[in-house]
């Protein structure tokens, strides 16, 4: 009888230990959802580029719901509370997911804690646009003018304590600028006020901005790190031309809840990185101004940990100059 017992009560324990990998093999068993916090016409574009092939690869639906608000954290949250079985997934920007638990006392979520990293998607370039009737062609000019002329520049970002809010502040404070911000709901609005006049500058993403720059509809003045895109010119780094600066490696990427499976995280990062080697993904995206990105969920959370140390830093040093996020 003891001996029976024994056997009983080994298996009952090793019955959760092996149900777990049968689980994950099988995964998965119905459709995926992928939440994009941001209004359609965002970064759903990019998610729907790789829609089709992860669909082909997880032989599964994949559905891609935008759910907008409040600088994408209701999404956020919305996912971070959700099971953790590898069915509801997040992209987001690091500039909401990183940077919003550091300026916004409203956010509950923390990236590390929160969210199990699945992928990249892809890796995003600036550029320090003027509106085109603004007096200066060039990077070391625009610090000039802002000199001669304290206080009377403004420049915009799309909301308060956001990527492009950062970096512009990191811009202003190692060039010693007095600059007016002017925060935006998104990059729309932005964008017709800089066409419009009624804005002097703001960092854009290339993407964004292309093809204005290419109608010579605004000024480019500098990247904020990397090679330029092909058809752009010669835009010189920032760094080149200003010591001190420093940007944060921004990136549009995907997250399960934390808790999801080692397997399950596996299976979908092997879906994703298929879906950006795709030759139709990758020319879209490099087109468009974006580095196509993939990897290992571990190289992934290196890229975390690493904009989260440069996000910190810059948010500190904002703060003991001064500035206010909320």
């Amino acid at each position: 009888m003891r001996a029976v017992l024994g056997l009983i009560a080994a298996l009952i324990v090793a019955a959760p230990i092996g149900a777990a990998p049968a689980a994950a093999e099988d995964y998965p068993t119905r459709p995926v959802q992928i939440v994009v916090p941001w209004p359609p016409g965002a970064i759903d574009i990019y998610v729907r580029m790789i829609k089709a092939p992860m669909e082909q690869d997880l032989r599964q639906p994949v559905i891609v719901e935008t759910k907008p608000g409040a600088n994408g954290y209701l999404g956020t949250q919305s996912v971070a509370e959700a099971k953790a079985d590898g069915y509801t997934l997040l992209a987001n920007t690091s500039s909401s997911i990183v940077m919003g638990p550091l300026t916004s006392r409203n956010v509950r979520f923390q990236v590390q804690r929160d969210f199990a990293p699945i992928s990249g998607i892809y890796q995003s370039q600036f550029v320090l646009v003027v509106r085109k009737s603004l007096p200066v062609k060039s990077l070391a000019e625009l610090i000039a003018y802002a000199k001669q002329n304290p206080g009377k520049l403004n420049y915009g970002s799309p909301g308060l304590g956001s990527t492009l809010h950062l970096i512009s502040l990191n811009f202003g404070r190692v060039a010693g600028l007095e600059m007016t911000h002017v925060p935006y709901r998104g990059f729309a609005p932005l964008m017709q006020d800089l066409l419009g006049g009624t804005l002097d500058m703001a960092f854009v993403a290339v993407g964004t901005i292309r093809p204005m720059i290419l109608a010579g509809n605004v000024t480019p003045l500098a990247v904020d790190h990397g090679a330029v895109p092909a058809g752009l010119g010669q835009i010189p780094a920032i760094s080149d031309a200003l010591t001190g600066f420093e940007t944060i490696p921004t990136f549009i990427g995907l997250w399960a809840p934390s808790g999801t499976p080692k397997p399950v995280i596996d299976r979908l990062n092997r879906a994703a990185v298929t879906a950006l080697a795709n030759d139709r993904v990758r020319e879209t995206m490099l087109e468009q101004g974006n580095i196509p990105s993939g990897g290992t969920p571990e190289a992934f959370a290196a890229e975390i940990d690493q904009n989260l140390a440069i996000s910190t830093r810059l948010v500190e040093a904002a703060k003991a100059a001064g500035a206010r996020f909320e």
